[in-house]
């Protein structure tokens, strides 16, 4: 019977301290300011591009023109502006790249790239400290594949951008509010 005893007080104090944990995160993540844990307010708008030529009209031509160059099916391709000139973006069964409109030749996304779109992305006070080329997705960017470069920023909030290595989108924007989100809602989910 004491081990009962015993046993109930022990079963109680960790559901007591999983509600607490519970209730504690869910508080920090509520007080948390949702634009500021998102990242978005050191976001520059999007710059207003020229209008693209329509794809479909040469929707078949381009798509056999870029097979015979890819040498494998393509899943689908989408015509977009990537600094200031008018891409392919190619999605491959091994992956995605971008190609360029007119010479159809593989545009890399080196680290002068990635630091050109994080300059036009990021609207903050920060300056670059600090690129790394990301083989392995890291925890900040899970929902994503990689490879990617991480830019970060010496802003008072450690900005950090995500940008993938194949077609120079930006993935994440990291910061810490977001890392102390991050915390709390694994302890939230109990992760």
């Amino acid at each position: 019977m004491i081990w009962m005893r015993t046993l109930h007080r022990w079963v109680g104090l960790v559901l007591g301290v999983q509600l607490l944990l519970w209730m504690l995160s869910g508080l920090v993540m509520g007080i948390l300011p949702h634009e500021l844990v998102s990242g978005h307010h050191y976001r520059n708008p999007a710059p207003e591009a020229a209008p693209l030529p329509p794809l479909s009209a040469r929707a078949e031509q381009a798509r056999a023109e870029l097979n015979a160059l890819v040498g494998e099916s393509v899943r689908s391709i989408s015509l977009k502006m990537f600094e200031q000139a008018p891409v392919y973006r190619v999605e491959r069964d091994s992956g995605v790249e971008l190609l360029d409109a007119q010479s159809h030749e593989a545009i890399q996304i080196t680290e002068s790239v990635a630091r050109r779109v994080a300059t036009m992305d990021y609207a903050g006070p920060g300056k670059i400290t600090d690129i790394s080329h990301l083989e392995q997705p890291s925890l900040a960017m899970r929902a994503h594949q990689a490879p990617a470069w991480r830019v970060d920023f010496d802003d008072a909030e450690s900005t950090s951008l995500y940008i993938s290595a194949s077609d120079g989108d930006v993935l994440e924007r990291r910061n810490t509010y977001w890392r102390i989100y991050d915390v709390f809602w694994m302890l939230h989910i109990m992760d």
